[in-house]
C-alpha cells in the first residue's frame, strides 16, 4: 500500500515536471500590487488631491485598534460622488464624512486598524471609487504600520 503512494506521487511529480505539462504558479505579492495597479484608472490623481498616499500608523501594539483621518480634496471642475471606499483587508475600517464634494470641497477619510491577530509590518490599500469611473479607483492609499 505505501509503494502505492510513492509511486503515484512520483507520478505525478513527473506529469508535472514534463516539458508537456502546463505549469501553474501563485502570482507574487508584487505582481498582484501590479495587477492592481493596472486596474487603477490613468487620471487616478486628477480627481482627489491628498497630502499623502501613504498614511503611516506607527508602531500598534498586538490587539490594539488604531485610528487616523486624512483629507480627500475635489480637485475637478464639477460634483464627484465618492460612490465606496474599500480596504484591502478586513481589519483596516475606512469611512468618509461626506459623500458627494463639490468642485475644491474636501471630506475627512476616517481609518481604523484593528491589529488583533496581526504581528510584524503591515501594508494594506485603501481604494477609493467615485463617480468618474465606478469600476476603477480614483484614489489609492496605502496604510503602513
Amino acid at each position: 500500500m505505501l509503494w502505492r503512494g510513492v509511486i503515484t506521487v512520483v507520478l505525478v511529480l513527473v506529469a508535472l515536471t514534463s516539458s508537456h505539462a502546463q505549469q501553474r504558479t501563485l502570482p507574487t505579492r508584487q505582481q498582484i500590487d501590479s495587477m492592481m495597479a493596472a486596474r487603477l484608472t490613468p487620471t487616478m490623481n486628477e480627481v482627489f488631491a491628498v497630502e499623502s498616499h501613504t498614511i503611516g500608523l506607527g508602531t500598534i501594539e498586538a490587539g490594539a485598534t488604531t485610528s487616523a483621518t486624512c483629507s480627500l480634496r475635489n480637485i475637478t471642475a464639477k460634483r464627484v460622488a465618492i460612490t465606496r471606499v474599500e480596504s484591502t483587508c478586513g481589519c483596516l475600517r475606512a469611512s468618509v464624512d461626506k459623500s458627494v464634494l463639490a468642485p475644491d470641497q474636501s471630506t475627512t477619510l476616517s481609518l481604523a486598524l484593528n491589529s488583533t491577530g496581526r504581528g510584524g509590518d503591515v501594508k494594506y490599500d485603501i481604494l477609493v471609487y467615485s463617480s468618474e469611473d465606478d469600476t476603477r479607483p480614483s484614489l489609492r492609499l496605502r496604510v503602513v504600520a
